[in-house]
């Protein structure tokens, strides 16, 4: 024991040096982070929460992460270097939380083979290259997988799992869909199982609850402070035309080109849904990864590069293809 312990312990080590070199070398600081930067800086100034003073105008779609960047200004820090070094804790932790991301979909859950996942994680050049840029994507990826862990963990859902989907929507509008998706996968399951409707709308609502305590009140906030319901980047940007639908299906077959293993990763997913003992918890990996991919291909990508809107997904994509190679290559 004490020796896979340790033969653990090193092959942490070296993806996380891995990791590390792979950060070095993007080491790219995207100008959209000062956005979020300047935000936090006029309202610890007394401005408000606003870009130009005077403006309200919700030029931002990561409230939580400009809350969190109002805390070096407060205190005197240096906001650049703090914002990178959330980014390098939260994809720490990203990776870490893969490894138990897998045993979660697994049906051997303490199968040392699932060290691969964090390593293919750490190996990843998307995530290394959006660990340093400043802005609030590894922390997304990390709270959608916290999420998503901890339904598959446990089975069911709690107020645990709201909240930590509610702090998703805090920091990326997309975190809703996440949320919604898997009370849906919770709902047809109960639904479908032994229990009456009712009880099984009843178990629904301990994480609604969690989700809506964190949510409803930036809801209200947006709307009294900036009188928009969303952000106004959704209305300087969001559409669905054959020109995004172009643009996505382009943005969504270089992520599956360059980090999805030539397209095969989702097709790892689908293999999952034929095995009954990682059905249950496959199908809902399934719905989460295609539900982004089609989310994304449908409002066009992105126009920052290294497939940033896939990058909530990754963990699930990566611990799906490990678990489909453990039982292909060890049954």
């Amino acid at each position: 024991m004490k020796r896979h312990a340790l033969a653990a312990f090193l092959l942490l080590v070296c993806a996380g040096l891995l990791f590390a070199v792979l950060c070095a070398r993007y080491d790219v600081l995207q100008d959209d982070a000062y956005i979020s930067l300047v935000y936090a800086k006029n309202l610890v100034d007394g401005v408000g929460l606003v870009f130009n003073p005077g403006e309200r105008v919700e030029g931002y779609t990561n409230f939580s992460w400009v809350m969190l960047l109002t805390l070096p200004h407060a205190l005197g820090l240096d906001a650049v270097v703090v914002a990178r070094t959330l980014g390098v804790l939260a994809a720490s932790a990203l990776i870490l939380l893969s490894w138990r991301l897998a045993s979660s979909l697994s049906s051997r859950p303490a199968d040392p083979a699932h060290l691969a996942t964090p390593c293919l994680l750490a190996a990843n050049g998307a995530l290394a290259f959006w660990t340093l840029s400043g802005m609030e994507t590894a922390l997304f990826a990390l709270l959608i997988t916290a999420g998503a862990v901890r339904y598959l963990q446990r089975g069911e859902l709690d107020g645990w799992t709201g909240i930590l989907f509610g702090l998703a929507a805090l920091t990326r509008p997309e975190g809703w869909m996440f949320f919604g998706l898997t009370v849906a996968h919770r709902g047809v399951r109960l639904l479908l199982g032994p229990s009456s409707s009712t009880v099984a709308l009843r178990g629904l609502w301990p994480p609604t609850v969690g989700y809506a305590a964190l949510v409803l009140p930036h809801l209200l906030f947006r709307w009294l402070y900036y009188g928009y319901p969303l952000p106004n980047t959704f209305y300087a940007k969001t559409g669905v035309s054959l020109t995004y639908l172009e643009l996505g299906l382009r943005y969504t077959g270089d992520f599956l080109a360059d980090y999805g293993l030539w397209g095969l990763a989702p097709i790892a997913v689908l293999g999952l849904l034929a095995r009954r003992r990682t059905r249950p918890g496959a199908s809902y990996v399934a719905l989460l990864i295609f539900a982004n991919v089609a989310y994304v291909t449908l409002i066009g990508g992105d126009t920052l590069v290294e497939n940033r809107l896939h990058l909530p997904v990754l963990a699930l994509l990566s611990a799906a293809v490990v678990e489909t190679a453990r039982v292909t290559l060890l049954r």
